[in-house]
């Protein structure tokens, strides 16, 4: 059974954001799903290429205003 949690990083500035999606990937068990709003369009393109340089990790993201939501999820 698949577990989501949503973690919402607006409002934080970089490098926080980002250092704290990347240990968010980092602790996602297998089979687990996050889901990561954030308002940085850097960071959303530096997770992206955090997540499809690891092996196991799937996603996908969307874009509405100035909010990013990148939906994650660990094979398992």
């Amino acid at each position: 059974m698949s577990s989501k949690k949503l973690i919402d990083f607006t409002d934080i500035t970089w490098p926080f954001n980002l250092l704290k999606s990347n240990l968010s990937i980092k602790q996602m068990q297998k089979g687990e799903e996050i889901e990561i709003m954030i308002d940085d369009p850097d960071v959303l393109q530096s997770l992206i290429l955090i997540v499809d340089q690891s092996p196991g990790y799937f996603f996908n993201y969307s874009e509405e205003k100035d909010l990013y939501k990148l939906v994650i999820k660990k094979s398992g």
